[in-house]
């Protein structure tokens, strides 16, 4: 239950993201929110997420004020409440004030608070890729092309294109869609960390077998 509903501020983006991880719509505020839930969609270290999860109250002088963090994210290990702002505006006094408040609040329950700029999110190929894997997660895919996908793979290393052409010559671009909701969902895995994922990406054998 969110502790609060969406609002407009200026001209930030509101919409729903459709996530398989919590079987729900999660409400987004900006962009950068947004492709904040693509990560804990992927990752598959994250048990379980929130938006607008809770309110906390703190004091500015005399007057009381609440702050509603973007996400609270939960692992085996650890809590964390996260908030989503872009870099340039992290050197604002009110984010200050209300960060140091959640941080002091987190740290009376052992939780942890987390600030997630743009840039943190967004550099280099991961979002992309990790983009590229999520939009093929709800593909439906025959039991056979996993099969075949793992008996190739367990006798030689391949690319995602060479697999799905030993897979199927006549549906290529449909097994590569394929093996890339396979990869989401770790029965294959591709690097999603250094280059653009595309058909010429290293292929291989994933830890969910």
């Amino acid at each position: 239950m969110r502790a609060r509903k969406p609002i407009h501020i200026g001209t930030n983006i509101i919409g729903q993201f459709p996530s398989l991880k919590m079987k729900r719509m999660i409400w987004f505020e900006s962009t950068i929110e947004r492709d904040f839930i693509y990560i804990l969609e992927y990752d598959s270290g994250i048990i379980r997420f929130e938006e607008q999860p809770l309110t906390i109250e703190y004091l500015v002088g005399r007057k009381i004020h609440k702050y509603t963090p973007d996400f609270k994210v939960e692992t085996a290990e650890s809590i964390v409440l996260v908030d989503c702002k872009p870099e340039s505006e992290l050197g604002r006094v009110e984010h200050q004030i209300k960060f140091d408040a959640a941080a002091e609040w987190c740290e009376e329950r052992t939780w942890d608070f987390q600030v997630v700029t743009d840039r943190d999110i967004r550099e280099g190929n991961y979002l992309l890729n990790v983009k590229t894997l999520v939009n093929h997660a709800r593909r439906p895919v025959a039991t056979e092309t996993l099969k075949r996908a793992e008996h190739i793979l367990s006798t030689r290393a391949c690319t995602l294109r060479d697999l799905a052409i030993l897979i199927e010559p006549n549906g290529i671009a449909a097994i590569e869609a394929d093996l890339l909701c396979l990869a989401f969902h770790g029965r294959l895995k591709v690097d999603v960390t250094g280059n653009i994922i595309n058909g010429q990406s290293p292929i291989s054998l994933g830890e969910r077998l």
